[in-house]
C-alpha cells in the first residue's frame, strides 16, 4: 500500500503530494487531510504550503471541508496555500462551489512553485 502522502521541501515551500486516488469517507480524510496535515501546516517553517493533487481522482465534500480548514490554518500562521494538478472533475466541483475563489489553484507543480516564488526560470 502506498504512503498516503509524501512531503518535501522546495526552498521556502512545503510540498505535500497526496498519493491516494479517492477520498471517499471520513477515515480517508482523517488519515490524509486531518490532524497530520494540520500539524504539518502549523509546525513547518516554510512560508508556503503546496498540496499536489496529481494522483487524486475524487474528493468528497468532507475532503473539501478539510481543505477549507487547512486554508484557515495557513492564514492564521501567515502562510500561503496553493493547490495544483487538480483533475478536471475536481476543479469543476471547486468552481461550482466557488472554492476556486478561496484557493490559489495552479495547473501543475511548476506553475505553483513559480507563483510561490520557490523557483524561477530564466529565458535564454
Amino acid at each position: 500500500m502506498a504512503t498516503p502522502s509524501t512531503e518535501e521541501r522546495v526552498e521556502h515551500c512545503l510540498v505535500i503530494t497526496l498519493n491516494q486516488k479517492k477520498f471517499l469517507d471520513a477515515g480517508d480524510i482523517e488519515k490524509l487531510l486531518g490532524p497530520n496535515l494540520y500539524t504539518l501546516v502549523e509546525t513547518t517553517e516554510a512560508n508556503t504550503v503546496l498540496i499536489d493533487f496529481q494522483n487524486v481522482e475524487f474528493l468528497s465534500i468532507l475532503a473539501l471541508n478539510n481543505l477549507i480548514i487547512v486554508d484557515k490554518k495557513c492564514r492564521e500562521k501567515s502562510k500561503r496555500l496553493f493547490l495544483c494538478s487538480l483533475m478536471r472533475g475536481i476543479y469543476e466541483i471547486m468552481a461550482l462551489t466557488r472554492l476556486d475563489r478561496l484557493f490559489d489553484i495552479r495547473e501543475n507543480r511548476q506553475f505553483a512553485l513559480e507563483a510561490a516564488g520557490s523557483i524561477s526560470f530564466q529565458v535564454r
